[in-house]
């Protein structure tokens, strides 16, 4: 009987050596997990500070566009509200202001935005729709007024 029970002592001694080599086993793939939540964690912090400077960077560009949409929008309706044919490039900087662009073939252009100023003679001829503008050399037919 005292062998039967050395035996099962023997038994469960070697049981609970492989528990503990288990839990050991365990134990150690937890802090390793552990290690690598942290390092993720950070990654994560990381990408996050980078994400925000981006939004940043990106509302400030859209508000740049913006502010160059709307000098673009107030060009045009300054030039199509206040050009009138027969007024000389002087006027048209009066009543227009600082143009955006030129471009001259044999007649004068004058940008304003979505608006071009057609010169002929030192006067205005016609405005042309930017979008229909294809240089100064170019014979326009289409009038934007």
């Amino acid at each position: 009987m005292l062998n039967t029970s050395n035996k099962d002592i023997q038994i469960h001694s070697q049981e609970l050596s492989k528990l503990k080599a288990q839990l050991s086993t365990q134990n150690n793939e937890i802090i390793q997990k552990q290690k690598d939540l942290i390092n993720l964690n950070q990654q994560l912090t990381n990408a996050q500070n980078s994400l925000s400077k981006y939004q940043i960077q990106e509302n400030q560009i859209l508000s740049e566009i913006q502010t160059i949409e709307n000098k673009i929008k107030n060009a045009t309706t300054k030039a199509v509200n206040n050009v009138r044919l027969g007024m000389t490039p002087l006027e048209v900087t009066q009543v227009c202001g600082i143009l955006r662009s030129t471009d001259k073939c044999t007649d004068l252009f004058y940008n304003y935005g979505s608006v071009w100023v057609q010169f002929q003679s030192n006067v205005v001829k016609r405005l042309i729709d930017a979008s229909s503008f294809k240089g100064a050399c170019y014979p326009y037919d289409m009038v934007y007024k």
